[in-house]
């Protein structure tokens, strides 16, 4: 789902929506979500959002339940330039380590929850929205 999402770069409504399986439903003026989808037995999408205003993309995510597990090991061995962006603060085992790579365009983020160790997110931020 990573490089999928990455490939879209910049994306569309329709990009988008054609990735994560499900039809986009305005959400506020400059944002629009999808809702779960199975895509295969072995990756359901929980939730997606991409945001865009006059066509320009700020964000793209997706939260993912993976099976099997994909951990922060996982992650580095696929992407060796990630680095955690953010970590957990100790309020919740549903917190997350996001990982981050950096790309000419933005950021790629991973999300991995704290209680599982599991992969859980992907997003991609363009460097305006992650430069506010």
């Amino acid at each position: 789902m990573a490089d999928a999402l990455v490939a879209l770069v910049p994306p569309s409504e329709q990009s988008f929506a054609r990735l994560v399986g499900a039809p986009l439903t305005e959400n506020g003026p400059y944002r629009m979500e999808g809702g779960p989808v199975e895509l295969s037995p072995s990756l359901k999408i929980t939730d997606s959002v991409i945001a865009l205003h006059r066509d320009q993309w700020s964000f793209a995510t997706v939260g993912v339940e993976p099976e099997p597990c994909h951990t922060a090991d996982d992650v580095k061995a696929h992407y060796p330039t990630a680095v955690v962006k953010y970590t957990p603060h100790g309020h919740s085992p549903e917190e997350s380590f996001i990982w981050s790579t950096t790309y000419d365009w933005g950021e790629l983020w991973l999300a991995i929850r704290e209680k599982d160790r599991c992969l859980i997110g992907v997003s991609i931020r363009s460097s305006a929205e992650i430069s506010r």
